[in-house]
């Protein structure tokens, strides 16, 4: 079993790093929505009115295309009829889909009415970036005057799969990890299609404590894959990273055409011989006219006596660091003064100490502050 795999169950676990993880939805069709009743009084049948006629139909299958391109495809609509008619976008099934007439984003400006006069022609141009990779149906209604076609639905289908698969998932989940040692994580990537992939960079976040390279795979794991070419990214998290949680990422560049970048997000938790308890400041008893207080304790492996100072606190908090009666323990008082704005307030308290193992220390802030005593 390739030990990358074993990072699988801690990685579909994790949501806080949602945003990674879209290009492995599932793979079920999208359902067009009900066009929306249209806005614009119907000519009547009995004198003259417009005839929308789409051309070449209302469908446009794209058949494959590779996850994060946008294509685009234009339906021809013209008026037979012997009055001007309007088009205006009614409805459209998501944020992917833009539908542009005469270089207008109707999804932008949805109050445009687009006037076409008999015998005219006009463009629509239906712009679609798919955000899964997955067998797709999206369409979108422009409401007419014509009153044999109130609504025109614009449909249009395809199949995206994705340039690059990653397994297990972009994401490398280390949970608590000590910064005694150094510590690796993998991630595997080979082409759905492609051939000849390179990696051609890797580039960390915070190359003085995260660095990657790439290491082809070996047969035994091209064979477990079920592909012929791939790399494996060893990350790694050096002994010098910061104490406390992190988020980082490490871009990765290929020479793939359809993906020439991915990111592998990196997230979890460094501890050492000096910790914060709890490990992150949660205060609920705060007021806007009281303020709050509360109490955390660092603890020093070993009981060594270490200094402890605040480099840096968010909303004014006052802090105070004081020796208790066990040796290499301290307790660290936070107080949040009166006059804080009412609602959440985040941030990060930044430590600094004299114990060569423990130069940093980050406390993640979570404060919610009430309008009132009640």
């Amino acid at each position: 079993m390739l030990r990358w795999i074993m990072l699988s169950v801690v990685v579909v676990a994790v949501s806080a790093f949602g945003a990674f993880m879209v290009q492995y939805s599932s793979t079920t069709e999208e359902t067009p929505t009900t066009p929306a009743p249209t806005v614009f009084p119907v000519a009547p049948t009995s004198g003259p009115h417009p005839t929308a006629v789409i051309e070449e139909g209302g469908k446009y299958d794209f058949g494959k295309m590779a996850f994060g391109q946008e294509k685009d495809h234009v339906f021809t609509i013209k008026n037979t009829g012997e009055a001007e008619m309007q088009l205006k976008l009614m409805t459209k099934v998501c944020t992917c889909t833009n539908v542009v007439i005469d270089d207008v984003d109707l999804a932008k400006q949805l109050t445009t009415v687009v006037k076409v006069a008999p015998g005219e022609k006009k463009a629509v141009k239906l712009v679609w970036k798919p955000k899964d990779a997955k067998r797709f149906s999206t369409s979108a209604n422009l409401g007419t005057n014509d009153p044999e076609h109130p609504s025109i639905p614009l449909l249009v289908t395809g199949d995206v799969y994705l340039p690059l698969v990653i397994t297990p998932a972009p994401l490398l989940n280390f949970l608590v990890i000590s910064n005694d040692i150094d510590h690796s994580g993998l991630v595997a990537v080979h082409p759905a299609e492609f051939k000849g992939l390179k990696i051609t960079k890797l580039t960390s976040s915070k190359p003085e404590s995260i660095t990657a390279k790439a290491i082809p795979l070996e047969k035994s794991e091209l064979d477990q894959l079920k592909t012929s070419e791939g790399f494996k990214i060893e990350v790694k998290v050096k002994d010098n990273m910061s104490l406390g949680d992190f988020k980082e990422e490490v871009v990765c560049e290929t020479n793939c055409p359809d993906q020439k970048t991915f990111r592998i997000a990196l997230m979890g938790t460094v501890v050492g011989p000096v910790n914060v308890i709890p490990t992150k400041l949660r205060m609920r008893n705060v007021t806007t006219t009281r303020g709050g207080r509360t109490a955390m304790t660092i603890s020093v492996r070993g009981g060594r006596e270490t200094k402890v100072d605040v480099l840096s606190a968010p909303d004014d908090l006052k802090i105070t660091i004081e020796p208790t009666e066990t040796k290499g323990q301290y307790q660290m008082v936070i107080v949040a003064p009166p006059g804080l704005s009412g609602g959440a307030h985040a941030g990060t308290i930044l430590l600094r100490t004299d114990h060569p193992k423990a130069p940093e220390i980050k406390v993640p802030v979570d404060i919610l502050v009430l309008n009132s005593d009640g």
